[in-house]
């Protein structure tokens, strides 16, 4: 289950500028040592729900996200793995 909250700050606060059509918001989980794990991006709507919408990026390590996942009103439309070589 993914966690929420009414204090999450908006896209535009995250820095991004495009134009959803109602207000977004980005949710930020660390783990203990404050490194970024999740990273996610959601609406509320009319009945006061969640709604995942944007992309998702889970990371293996801080500025890595191996798994990069892409919401449309709730619905999965693009899932990629990144792969580091070298």
């Amino acid at each position: 289950m993914l966690a929420f909250s009414k204090r999450d700050h908006t896209t535009k606060w995250w820095g991004n500028e495009e134009r959803y059509g109602r207000p977004h918001y980005v949710h930020v989980v660390r783990d203990s040592a404050g490194q970024l794990k999740d990273v996610y991006r959601y609406y509320w709507d009319e009945r006061g729900k969640p709604v995942l919408d944007g992309e998702r990026s889970i990371y293996r390590w801080e500025h890595d996200p191996g798994l990069i996942i892409e919401y449309r009103d709730g619905k999965e439309i693009y899932r990629a793995e990144a792969f580091f070589t070298g």
